[in-house]
């Protein structure tokens, strides 16, 4: 009776406490990304391809389990962590291309030469360096290599493919 209310309501907490954490996170993110790149617009169209994959781990998760604990909503937080920083060198390089072109559609393709590659060899070393945490006897540590990859997986699909599209359809803003 009293102990297992103790436990709920610290498990509550801690969930609550989480999702504040990821809201703040993502907030702050999308402010850094805004101001690195000067432009409003391109920080919001930053956005999308981070929430893509989480939503899909969200459509995922809600099918594979009953309840989404502290565990899982960890993994979505250090998933977004992860998949922002690609995001993040993607528009950084687009930024000096933009600058330095007079054609969006230029700028994107210099970017995509630039960083493709990079953003992919990342991608999969990383997805290989948690790969063997998917065998582990240890929920949580299972769900990093599982959910985990696939996050990044989804990730590095909507940064080489989504964000480009998105730049060549909002980024309207002059070029110097």
């Amino acid at each position: 009776s009293g102990f297992y209310v103790v436990v709920g309501n610290a498990a509550r907490e801690i969930l609550v406490s989480q999702t504040r954490g990821f809201i703040l996170c993502f907030a702050l993110v999308m402010i850094v990304i805004t101001l690195g790149v000067r432009s409003i617009r391109l920080g919001l169209i930053a956005m999308l391809p981070n929430i893509l994959p989480l939503a899909l781990l969200g459509g995922i998760l809600a099918l594979a389990h009953e309840t989404i604990d502290t565990d899982i909503l960890g993994v979505a937080i250090i998933s977004f962590g992860l998949a922002v920083d690609d995001t993040i060198h993607f528009l950084h390089r687009y930024d000096i291309q933009r600058r330095g072109s007079t054609c969006i559609r230029e700028a994107l393709e210099q970017t995509y030469n630039y960083t493709g590659n990079a953003i992919i060899r990342t991608t999969v070393i990383l997805g290989i360096g948690l790969l063997p945490f998917a065998l582990s006897s240890y929920l949580s540590i299972r769900l990093l290599g599982t959910y985990l990859v696939f996050v990044l997986a989804c990730a590095v699909l909507a940064d080489l493919l989504l964000l480009p599209a998105l730049v060549l359809l909002f980024d309207k803003e002059d070029i110097p």
